[in-house]
């Protein structure tokens, strides 16, 4: 009997944090409140590596212009620690414009070389598949719950040196306290991986991560 092929994944999540201008919240912010605000990351939450799914890094994200005027999420990643004090160790990490500027969003690299990117970063982007607001009519019924299972976001995690990089998807999620994102990191797959991958659902299996390897999470 053939021995099933398990991808290993971790965990990602997160909480928006900044409030964006066309949130009330913010228009009866006073210009002191507004100020403090948009110095904060869009989101920040936790992550975890394929490896070692329980061993969780927080990170936080602000957003950037990237080669091509595409706009992308990027910030550092730290072993998890106590909330005192880490909004302002993570600020120290920001990039610049001009840094931003060589990152290409699609595959989270700087112009084809993935090394240059810091170590412990994280790159995310807005999924294009995915129809975020889709008109009445637009979707038919299989399109609509097609898309609906897309991630709303996909992700890059440049580790340190020697580590694999990670790639994840992040869906959005209505909770308690409001929205917020969740989803799962894996690495990268090769053609031939992909193709390894057995088991009761391996041909579902194959198809997804093939097109992931190929297209969203290939470099």
């Amino acid at each position: 009997m053939e021995t099933p092929v398990q991808q290993p994944t971790g965990k990602v999540k997160a909480n928006f944090v900044r409030i964006l201008p066309h949130d009330a919240r913010y228009q009866r912010m006073t210009p002191e409140e507004r100020r403090d605000n948009d110095r904060q990351p869009l989101f920040r939450g936790t992550i975890s590596s394929p490896e070692k799914p329980d061993e969780q890094f927080e990170f936080a994200v602000w957003d950037y212009i990237g080669r091509g005027d595409k706009p992308f999420l990027a910030g550092p990643v730290r072993p998890l620690s106590t909330r005192a004090g880490v909004e302002d160790h993570l600020a120290a990490a920001r990039m610049s414009d001009a840094e931003a500027a060589r990152v290409d969003p699609e595959t989270g690299e700087i112009e084809g070389n993935p090394y240059e990117l810091n170590p412990n970063t994280i790159v995310i982007r807005l999924n294009n598949a995915k129809t975020l607001k889709p008109e009445a009519g637009e979707l038919d019924a299989p399109q609509a719950e097609a898309n609906d299972r897309r991630p709303l976001y996909w992700l890059k995690w440049q580790r340190g040196s020697g580590e694999k990089e990670v790639r994840g998807s992040l869906w959005d999620r209505a909770g308690r306290y409001g929205p917020f994102l969740d989803g799962t990191t894996q690495y990268p797959l090769s053609r031939e991986e992909a193709q390894a991958l057995t088991g009761p659902k391996a041909n579902q299996t194959r198809k997804r991560y093939a097109k992931q390897s190929e297209t969203e999470l290939s470099r």
